[in-house]
Formats: C-alpha cells, structure tokens, sequence
C-alpha cells in the first residue's frame, strides 16, 4: 500500500528477477513541482521518475540462459495507478507515491 508522496533527494532502487550482470546504482530524484512540496521538499511528478544518472545506456548480460545474451540497453519504468496519487494533480501531472512496485526494463 502506498503511503507518502516521493520528493526530492528520494533515492529508486532498480532490481529484475533474474537479475541481468549489470550494477544499476541507486537514483536520487528531483522532483519538479514547483508549489506542492513535503518536509520542504519538491514532490515528484508523472515524469520525474527516472533519474538523470539512470537515464544513459547500461551495458548488461544475461547469465541465465544456455547462450550469451548480451548488449546495451536504456532503463524503462511503467507507472500504474498504485505509483501515482488518484485526484491530486500538479501542472497537470498526478504526483508519485513510495511503495508501490513499478514495471521496469530495459530497452535495447
């Protein structure tokens, strides 16, 4: 269940099952809106939720099959409606929520 808005200096941690032989580091968010804050803190926005630092290509492999499948890839999230707030909109945009499991992957 979700409980908190994210906002700024919020960290994402990245994982898949299997997990590809690649390191994803964790990713400090920056929240964009501009008058809804928490603790002094802008909250995230529909758009905020994939860090900068995340955003360029990771080099992966998988380990789990018979042959090598290997390349580069861009990181992907899917948002659902138990990532994002029901009636609370900010520019237009609904605000993130911690606890929620998003879709991933990554894009080659």
């Amino acid at each position: 269940m979700n409980d908190f808005a994210i906002r700024t200096t919020d960290q994402v941690r990245v994982t898949f099952n299997p997990p590809p032989s690649v390191a994803i580091p964790l990713g400090t968010l920056k929240g964009s809106a501009t008058r809804r804050t928490v603790q002094k803190r802008p909250v995230c926005l529909q758009g905020d939720e994939l860090p900068g630092e995340l955003k360029r290509p990771f080099e992966y492999a998988r380990i789990d099959t018979p042959s090598y499948l290997g390349g580069a890839g861009a990181l992907e999230f899917i948002l659902d409606f138990s990532n994002l707030t029901e009636k609370t909109n900010a520019k237009g945009k609904k605000a993130l929520l911690k606890g929620g499991h998003s879709k991933r992957s990554l894009k080659w």
